[in-house]
């Protein structure tokens, strides 16, 4: 399953901070993750055509059209080049085995078929394609994670490459898998006897009244209240004596679980072996464990099976087999999904390569960093402000209401809301997706805009605006006055920054620019399974982490039926048994250390704050208890300047703040509706030059979650391009179609392989707010 060890060595040792800005208000943890996609960048460039593109805007209609058709056939030819790598056809059969077997294979093998399902295989390897060679994706080996270190001397940037791509590679079973298979283990009639029944952790038991976060109470007698007590996991359910009389209503209303269960963890497989393993009847054991390992099994075959496609299809259809068998359900989910884990497993990787980021590079990037993560804490203060106002009105409503949602005969204190009826109430008002942000923090951005408008004096019709960061400070600080720090996560903002520069070498010869992708905000973007899982030592990540906040984390701890949990990104990794968690659920994700159960908290107000009390046991500012979830919401909205229009380049000292933009109504682009492909084509080149744009460009419709890249010469690209803006008009009418320049382009990528071709990078630093206020404990009264 793991190929080398000691991987990423520089990586290990405790993680240290660095002081940017000239008074220290910000650090950045000096390890970085170093974020590359898996294929060459230069990969993409056998579908550009230039030659055709000067034709197309030319008066030679003959030569253009004869060019198109010479074209059309190179794009076939180049399909089933790409789709006859062995790289590339390991790629889509993880990512997706039926695409591979129904297209990619097809191409590759020549397979005959209609001109129009042919052309539509081919765009489909295109796209494929654009997603591997451009996209900074963390997985699979056409995604592999890699760390960088930040030291005192050195010069600006160093790379040193491995002789592979790839220092370790691991297979994982996704977590939804393992669940299935616990599930279905836990229904058969043999092992039901040996189950232990737990008590949900979401249900307090109090003066004969059992409470759920959710729903009336439900009263028990003394008796049925020790019954209750004793359902903790150490005992069967034949060894609870009355336990049969009152099970199936337990189970039904949620107080208990009587099932085997597998935490989200690194190896849930692992946990549910052990669980297998005291079943007390060893035949009946002994079957389970031959299935479960059967399942390992398969699992290892296929981690077997790296660098060889064709073994790869074999071995996983193997296991979706075996899984399909033990399971009882389908082999994959969610279909089409981002962040779905949509396969019973999946292959992280760590990339071979030592990267040393020296004082220069920071030089660079500290004095624009600092003011970008200045407003941001701002922003963040803001949108604790507008919650706070909205949760007076949720709080105010919810008490209108009764309080409790149906528990109102046995509320403790006619003047707090239960806390889960309280968060039902305001999860509208918290809901967000990949497009959209929520209400309250949408309503921010038009006024953190304009600020920011006043400061940069973006002059109308520009292309390019630049800065100097000096000439800022100043403004920003007016403008963006420090804040108090709103809930403990707030202390982290995470900048992905790319550098533009031809090679390590360019860099220290002074010859890049810094280009700023996403700025995460209240969030440590490394606090992820994806991140912890390839790191040499992930308990110095951790440490670093608790170190930051200060005082113990809270956090909530999600249902695994949540279209949020999966194996790799949330819930977040670095917990530890100091921090305190609170849960709403009976199955839940599981956490390190206690659990509040949720029915047993109430919001109340004091002294004008919304605060959230568990019984006796502590009392929190409700935006702490609240933080994660508000700063998931939070997280994408640091927009300084809007997209409508045309956006010019903004770069402060070396850093572009904002590549080049424009955005435009589908309706717009009246070229893609072209139904012949040559005047489509053609159409697209008039247009691109019409508008400004430059040949190359990443761009963004309603209708899907991630960019995407085109090559305006390319006859590939821009059908995909069309397409996409058919797709957006039909569905989403009133939206825009984006494009941002290509920044770093093709010839700006300075991460390389040991035989020297260029990938796509990013690093993704994690900046710690120093400010006072910062410093000030948030937490329990």
């Amino acid at each position: 399953m793991s190929h080398g060890t000691g991987w990423a060595p520089h990586a290990a040792g405790p993680v240290g901070r660095v002081p940017i800005g000239d008074g220290s208000r910000w650090a950045l943890w000096d390890l970085v993750e170093l974020r590359t996609a898996g294929f060459p960048a230069a990969d993409i460039a056998v579908l550009f055509d230039p030659g055709l593109a000067e034709l197309a805007v030319g008066d030679d209609e003959e030569k253009f059209l004869a060019a198109y058709t010479q074209a059309v056939d190179s794009v076939a030819t180049v399909a089933r080049r790409v789709a006859s790598d062995p790289r590339f056809q390991e790629a889509v059969t993880w990512q997706n085995p039926t695409m591979f077997r129904d297209c990619v294979a097809k191409i590759a093998e020549g397979t005959r078929s209609r001109p129009g399902q042919r052309r539509r295989r081919e765009l489909k390897v295109v796209s494929y394609l654009q997603r591997y060679a451009l996209k900074n994706d963390t997985i699979g080996f056409f995604g592999p994670v890699g760390f960088a270190r930040v030291g005192d001397d050195g010069p600006a940037l160093r790379q040193q490459p491995g002789p592979a791509l790839l220092a370790r590679r691991r297979v994982y079973f996704e977590q939804w898998a393992i669940d299935a298979v616990a599930r279905r283990i836990s229904t058969d009639p043999e092992v039901r006897p040996w189950l232990r029944p737990r008590r949900s952790a979401a249900v307090v038991v109090r003066d004969g009244l059992a409470r759920r976060p959710h729903g009336a109470p439900i009263a028990l007698t003394r008796h049925e209240a020790e019954i209750f007590e004793l359902c903790d996991g150490s005992r069967t359910a034949a060894e609870i004596a009355g336990f049969d009389a009152v099970a199936e209503d337990w189970l039904e209303a949620g107080l208990i679980m009587l099932e085997i269960d597998a935490r989200v963890e690194d190896d849930p497989e692992v946990r549910l072996r052990e669980e297998v393993l005291r079943i007390g009847d060893a035949t009946v054991r002994d079957r389970v464990l031959a299935g479960l390992d059967e399942l390992i099994i398969a699992r290892d075959a296929v981690a077997a099976c790296a660098g060889d496609a064709a073994r790869l299809a074999t071995a996983g259809q193997r296991l979706d087999e075996v899984f399909e068998r033990l399971a009882g359900e389908a082999a994959s989910r969610r279909g089409g999904e981002a962040y779905a884990g949509r396969r019973v497993v999946y292959e992280d990787t760590v990339r071979d390569v030592e990267v040393r980021i020296g004082p220069e590079f920071l030089a660079a990037a500290e004095a624009p960093l600092e003011l970008l993560l200045d407003s941001a804490r701002w922003l963040v203060a803001e949108a604790a402000q507008a919650y706070r106002e909205r949760f007076d009105k949720v709080f105010d409503a919810c008490l209108a209401a009764g309080g409790d949602s149906g528990a109102s005969a046995a509320s403790p204190d006619p003047t707090s809301v239960a806390f889960g009826a309280f968060l039902a109430a305001a999860t509208p008002d918290l809901a967000f997706s990949y497009r959209e942000l929520p209400d309250p923090v949408a309503a921010l951005i038009p006024e953190f805009q304009r600020r920011w408008a006043a400061i940069l004096a973006v002059p109308t019709g520009v292309r390019r605006h630049e800065l100097r960061s000096a000439d800022l400070v100043a403004a920003v600080r007016a403008a963006f006055p420090v804040r108090e720090l709103p809930w403990s996560s707030a202390v982290h903002h995470c900048p992905d920054i790319m550098v533009a520069a031809a090679s390590a070498d360019a860099v220290n010869r002074g010859d890049f620019l810094l280009v700023l992708g996403e700025l995460h905000l209240t969030a440590n973007t490394l606090d992820a399974r994806v991140v912890l899982q390839q790191h040499p030592e992930p308990e110095q990540l951790t440490a670093a982490d608790a170190r930051d906040r200060r005082g113990p984390r809270i956090q909530p701890v999600p249902a695994k039926a949540s279209s949020s949990v999966n194996s790799r990104v949330y819930p977040p990794a670095m917990r530890s048994s100091d921090d305190l968690f609170w849960t709403l659920h009976t199955r839940h994700t599981g956490a390190a250390g206690q659990i509040l159960p949720g029915a047993g908290l109430r919001v109340h107000r004091e002294q004008g704050v919304l605060r959230v009390r568990f019984e006796d046991r502590g009392c929190w500012d409700l935006l702490e208890v609240l933080g994660e979830i508000i700063g998931a919401a939070v997280m994408n909205a640091f927009k300084p300047i809007g997209t409508a229009g045309h956006r010019p380049r903004v770069t402060i000292d070396r850093m572009v703040i904002a590549r080049e933009a424009w955005g435009f109504a589908p309706a717009e682009l009246r070229w893609a509706f072209e139904k012949d492909a040559a005047r489509c084509y053609r159409g697209a080149q008039a247009w691109r030059r019409a508008a400004g744009l430059p040949p190359r460009a990443f761009y963004r419709v309603a209708v899907e979650d991630k960019p995407l890249f085109v090559d305006f010469s390319s006859v590939a690209l821009v059908r995909l391009l069309a397409a996409a803006v058919r797709s957006a008009a039909e569905e989403e009418p009133d939206s825009l179609v984006g494009f941002t320049e290509m920044l770093p382009d093709l010839g700006d990528h300075w991460v390389r392989d040991a035989d020297g071709a260029a990938y796509a990078s990013e690093l993704r630093l994690v900046a710690v707010d120093l400010t006072e206020t910062a410093l000030k404990s948030t937490g329990t009264v």
